[in-house]
């Protein structure tokens, strides 16, 4: 097999992470220690505008109580990320332009020319993002429910990366694993018309646990896992409570820091009625996939 040449580029990069050297024995030694001993930065490096499209997917998978799938739903979504102010070392304001939302194999919204579904300046520092209720025009119910919960979804990989920096300080190295407070009781987070989840986040564990490549990006990948979240959703008659679990990871360039890619996934086991005193349906809950991938011109 004739190997390719970007790729071997990539892998230059990666190796160059450690050094130069001067003699075989340390080209066959040293590098790879280095790579696993030496620090990597969880700072965002850039300049004001700087902008990055995403996809952003989720597919959730209904199943009954032995396991299997009941429905299937899928939903979509493109986002520009664009850099606003640096609001301390490392740590950026962005504004969200979300340009297009489709569910399942409905038409994308908006229609081309239109104006974006949704703008927000997110700072990192705050929770103002868990308020997602502001109306979508053209957006019927159901698609606006899962479209409010793919924005929630969008800044997860950030979340838990600025959790990280909080705990572990600007850098950190491979295999040390980190354990972040989860919150003390549920918060209400309200969706689309009256659905309202009320969700309470448990401890999160999170280490840096490789260098890898997505595409041709060398980057720092951040494992992350998350046991026992609280949830309890309603929207009319239907009530949903249970627990939920996930494990995920953010892959972070280490050029500048942003996010290349995004991924979680795991179960949310629960009990659904659609009226006050009814018995619950035969479902056991949902399995839960979602990914974020930045959009790279010729990929």
């Amino acid at each position: 097999m004739r190997p390719h040449p970007a790729r071997n580029t990539a892998l230059a990069t990666l190796v160059a992470l450690a050094g130069s050297v001067s003699t075989m024995e340390a080209q066959a030694v040293q590098p790879a220690a280095a790579v696993v001993t030496r620090p990597y930065s969880l700072l965002r490096h850039g300049t004001p505008g700087t902008s990055t499209s995403y996809r952003l997917s989720r597919v959730n998978r209904m199943v009954d109580r032995r396991g299997r799938v009941m429905n299937v739903t899928e939903a979509h979504a493109v986002v520009d990320r664009r850099l606003v102010a640096e609001v301390e070392p490392g740590v950026w304001t962005e504004d969200f332009v979300w340009r297009a939302f489709r569910l399942g194999e409905s038409p994308e919204l908006p229609a081309p020319g239109a104006a974006p579904l949704l703008r927000q300046r997110i700072d990192p520092r705050s929770e103002e993002l868990l308020d997602t209720a502001r109306a979508v025009p053209g957006l019927e119910s159901e698609a606006e429910l899962l479209f409010r919960v793919l924005v929630l979804d969008a800044w997860t990989w950030d979340a838990v990366v600025h959790d990280l920096r909080l705990a572990a300080g600007p850098e950190v190295r491979l295999g040390r694993e980190f354990h972040m407070p989860g919150w003390d009781s549920a918060r209400a987070i309200p969706l689309s018309g009256d659905a309202v989840v009320h969700y309470r986040l448990a401890p999160i564990h999170a280490r840096a646990d490789g260098v890898t490549l997505c595409g041709e990006e060398p980057c720092l990948r951040v494992a992350f896992r998350v046991e026992g979240n609280e949830v309890a959703q309603h929207m009319g008659p239907v009530s949903i409570d249970g627990i939920e679990s996930f494990r995920g990871a953010a892959y972070l360039s280490l050029r500048d820091g942003h996010l290349i890619r995004g991924e979680f996934w795991g179960p949310l086991l629960a009990t659904m009625t659609t009226n006050p005193g009814a018995a619950p349906l035969a479902t056991s809950g949902f399995m839960t996939e979602v990914v974020m991938e930045e959009v790279v011109a010729g990929r």
